[in-house]
């Protein structure tokens, strides 16, 4: 359907920081999936996050804001639409983070990351991702050392669940040779 294909160039457009042209054709799906489905329904829902995120990729901050506290306060009956209003906060998190809150995001980060660790287990994947994100905020807010035990821990839950040639483990890697060479401590990388 005419929905489905938007939303699947909008999100190519959005992977490819093409914010603007995915904007435009996550708009339509998001009407056509609005009037057929309804606002509550779980693809309009998705729809709605893939345009906060292209809101924010244009740094329309308080337009993207409101679009995912909308989905924040929706309310979620079971994981698939949990995992939803996680994933709208975690932008929330990104957004507040690109604005220059650091100290915020990082309150507003920890929080998320013990809710979905609550929720769905502290080696769930979503929950990794988070937690990846907020040593990503601490490395970028000045805090090396935090983002090392963060790193250290994820680089451990990665190697054991995925294997250490995973795509994902070797990110982990990555990330935790720039904190140890931030921390003059270069050697350790190798």
């Amino acid at each position: 359907d005419v929905a489905s294909l938007d939303r699947t160039l909008g999100a190519t457009y959005l992977s490819l920081g093409e914010a603007e042209i995915a904007l435009e054709m996550l708009e339509r799906a998001l009407e056509l999936s609005a009037a057929a489905e309804g606002e509550q329904a779980q693809r309009t829902r998705e729809l709605h996050l893939l345009h906060a995120r292209a809101l924010v990729q244009q740094r329309r901050y308080d337009d993207a804001q409101r679009e995912l506290e909308a989905l924040v306060a929706s309310p979620a009956n079971d994981d698939a639409q949990w995992r939803l209003r996680f994933d709208a906060r975690r932008q929330l998190g990104i957004s507040i983070m690109e604005q220059g809150r650091e100290d915020e995001a990082e309150v507003f980060m920890r929080a998320l990351h013990a809710d979905m660790a609550a929720r769905f287990g502290e080696e769930d994947g979503p929950t990794l991702v988070v937690e990846a994100d907020l040593a990503a905020m601490l490395q970028m807010g000045g805090k090396p050392k935090e983002a090392l035990a963060l790193q250290e821990k994820l680089l451990a839950i990665q190697t054991r669940k995925i294997g250490a040639d995973a795509a994902e483990t070797l990110d982990v890697q990555s990330s935790l040779a720039v904190t140890l060479a931030d921390l003059d401590q270069s050697e350790r990388a190798l």
